[in-house]
């Protein structure tokens, strides 16, 4: 009788990934849009328990541009999902949620604030800002993650409790021209361009980090706890699909040759004005105020016009940063 292998089988992992570790980590999901793609490489990789939350549905335009496929059309989006991850490994452990973070349930918080690392996946500004100040009262991990507008680029920063305590802010420190620009009224448009391979791209980077995360807070010697090693001092991250993108002098990606795309850079110090202290996790800003202007933050910025020379990009409509 042929021997039929435990399935699934992590036997190739060995030595990569510490499946133990793994097993017994828990992962919350805001978001399972774009991100339905992260959820698949987190289970893949062996993460044991992931709990979905999401208020949408399959879509028409979703196999195009997310990890979700025609015949779930109409069905939850957390549903479907949570059938795929399944189908990836029968003893994965899913908590499915159908609406928006707003509206769960009080009973429903714990299986989110007690996981290991809560991800916040949504293109909803105001639920990633409610994820960050309720990731600082609870000390727990949270990562959150965009693509940029016309696909220029994308972006991911984290809320870790001893880099705020180190002085090198939360995810609100990062972004605070974005918490700036929605302070004055901006809003999202109704649609927003996007396509699979953006997401898949994004998922990925996300997946090496929060995978990596978890080996680093166990102290694990395996090669991807350093990645996130390296990314928790400073938690911002910006990778551009587009080689013009940030090139301009003075800019995070101009000193990389303008022939790379694909190209990450690992943003190294807060900019924010020193004359800020951040609202949320009480970080305060690092750059000196100079001609009596506020300096402009680089790092995840939210308008086009922020972002790129108008001699390096022809202009467009002004659309918000958050695609997942």
């Amino acid at each position: 009788m042929t021997n039929v292998p435990r399935f699934p089988d992590f036997s190739r992992h060995s030595g990569l990934l510490d499946h133990q570790l793994l097993t017994g980590s828990h992962v919350a999901v805001i978001g399972v849009g774009g991100a339905a793609g992260l959820a698949n490489l987190l289970v893949r990789s062996g993460v044991g328990k992931l709990t979905l939350v999401d208020p949408d549905i399959v879509s028409a335009t979703n196999p195009t541009t997310q990890n979700h496929d025609y015949t779930d059309l109409g069905r939850p989006k957390v549903e479907a999902l949570a059938t795929r991850l399944t189908d990836i490994d029968p003893s994965i452990i899913v908590e499915t949620y159908h609406g928006t973070y707003e509206s769960l349930p009080a009973a429903a918080h714990p299986s989110v604030w007690q996981s290991d690392m809560v991800l916040a996946m949504t293109d909803r500004f105001a639920t990633q800002a409610a994820i960050n100040r309720q990731a600082l009262e609870t000390h727990t991990d949270a990562v959150f993650a965009i693509s940029y507008p016309d696909a220029v680029g994308v972006e991911i920063t984290a809320t870790f409790a001893e880099a705020v305590a180190a002085g090198s802010g939360c995810h609100r420190c990062h972004t605070k021209s974005r918490y700036d620009d929605y302070a004055s009224g901006y809003q999202n448009p109704a649609v927003i361009g996007s396509h699979a391979v953006i997401a898949e791209y994004l998922n990925t980077l996300i997946a090496l980090i929060v995978i990596g995360r978890l080996h680093q807070r166990a102290a694990s010697d395996v090669a991807i706890g350093r990645v996130a090693e390296v990314f928790a001092r400073t938690p911002c991250l910006i990778s551009r699909l587009d080689p013009l993108f940030y090139a301009a002098p003075g800019e995070p990606f101009s000193d990389a040759p303008r022939e790379m795309s694909l190209f990450t850079t690992k943003l190294w110090a807060l900019d924010t004005p020193d004359t800020w202290i951040c609202p949320d996790c009480g970080t305060a800003g690092r750059v000196p105020q100079m001609r009596g202007e506020e300096p402009r933050s680089p790092p995840c910025p939210n308008r086009k016009e922020d972002r790129m020379k108008p001699t390096l990009l022809p202009r467009g409509p002004v659309v918000t940063g958050g695609l997942r």
